[in-house]
């Protein structure tokens, strides 16, 4: 059987290939970066001792006709001939792709791309990737490396003068000025120690900006400017219909949602709709097209129909409960009790994290659903707070 794997700058993640073309992922181990017989241990100890094929989603550049590796986040890898070597040290067939360019694929063809012309994802974790499909082909360029807009020398770190404070930092591909080492969680690390001296991780940093923190939000600023800036070239370049985000830094939605709102702004197209969002199948989701749930499949014949697992809560921590324990999607409400109210913009704020869809109840009263105008005035205002916020998606319980 054959073990997939999507091996990032901080993890592995590992799992086997189902019968239908999904992946069951089993579990994850850190990406030993540096020392390539460890790295090589890891895998083996995933896959098991058999030879049965590998593929790999892997994190970088990676040229298919030189079987090179341009992995700047993972040195033990880094202008290695992976295939080819991991081949001859685990004797069995090895497959590798860009993570970028399978994630992008899974958006265009079964995510928040789906029946869109031109579509381009993005990876903003510890490195910046991007794969480009155009009309459900994936565009791989010469050698794969279409798409790989987060290396080249191209990036001002005044922003135009915008900006004071912020060093042209050195790219792990051997550069100074890449995409990659500004705009990247680490390039975000780096701001903030430019600009406040202080080291802190991207985690801290995001948390600290939705508490209020100047310092934070001074680096976010910078940050957001600096991404936005180069992203709006791509978007001039290509026209894309979406954006979709993957990698660490998009699970904090109400940081795309200032991205999205940031490029918008600088490009020539008119979008009315958001066009940076975080995909369906970002981050924990991008080894697999879905989780392999049993008990939320049901047999029709002969064939096998996933039903999904809708969880109504009313806190979040029964969101996260529900999300860690197989809920396909989350509706958030107020008063679960009386039958869900509006939720709390608090509530929807903090589900932003979440790593499955989220919707919001729009309901501003118990019992029937025929309002009096006031009410439906309720339903409006509730309808622009969840557009104001953007964490979740929104569900009407009322009349218009």
């Amino acid at each position: 059987m054959t073990t997939c794997f999507d091996i990032g700058g901080t993890y592995i993640r590992y799992g086997a290939l189902q019968e239908d073309g999904a992946v069951a992922e089993s579990g994850r181990v850190e990406t030993p970066g540096s020392d390539w017989h460890r790295f090589v241990a890891a895998i083996e100890h995933c896959a098991g001792k058999d030879s049965s094929a590998i593929s790999i989603s892997l994190a970088g550049a990676y040229d298919e006709r030189s079987g090179i590796a341009d992995v700047a986040n993972i040195p033990c890898l880094h202008k290695r001939p992976v295939r080819q070597e991991l081949e001859a040290a685990l004797g069995r067939p090895v497959l590798i792709t860009n993570d970028a360019n399978a994630f992008a694929l899974a958006e265009a063809v079964d995510g928040t791309g789906r029946g869109k012309p031109v579509v381009f994802g993005i990876i903003l974790g510890s490195g910046v990737g991007g794969g480009l499909v155009v009309n459900g082909e994936l565009v791989k360029g010469v050698g794969g490396m279409a798409g790989e807009w987060g290396h080249g020398p191209i990036m001002d770190p005044t922003a135009g003068g915008q900006l004071k404070g912020i060093d042209h930092y050195s790219c792990g591909c051997g550069q100074t000025g890449c995409i990659d080492a500004v705009c990247s969680a680490r390039g975000m690390e780096r701001i903030h120690t430019s600009l406040h001296g202080s080291r802190l991780t991207s985690k801290e940093i995001t948390e600290a900006w939705h508490a209020g923190d100047a310092a934070a939000t001074e680096t976010i600023d910078a940050y957001t400017t600096l991404l936005a800036r180069a992203l709006s070239v791509l978007v001039n370049t290509l026209g894309p219909d979406v954006i979709p985000v993957s990698g660490g830094l998009s699970n904090d939605v109400a940081l795309l949602d200032l991205v999205d709102r940031k490029v918008r702004s600088l490009v020539l197209a008119q979008y009315t709709e958001p066009l940076v969002i975080r995909g369906q199948f970002a981050e924990k989701w991008r080894i697999a097209r879905c989780r392999d749930r049993r008990p939320n499949h049901a047999w029709r014949g002969d064939a096998m129909t996933r039903v999904l697992l809708e969880v109504c809560v009313d806190t979040i921590e029964g969101a996260w409960t529900a999300a860690e324990n197989g809920a396909d999607r989350i509706e958030l409400c107020a008063a679960l009790t009386e039958g869900g109210l509006t939720p709390s913009l608090g509530l929807m704020s903090a589900a932003s994290s979440l790593p499955v869809p989220v919707y919001a109840m729009i309901r501003p009263r118990s019992g029937g659903f025929r309002y009096s105008d006031a009410e439906k005035g309720a339903n409006a205002a509730g309808h622009q707070g969840c557009r104001t916020s953007r964490p979740c998606r929104y569900r009407d319980r009322g009349n218009r």
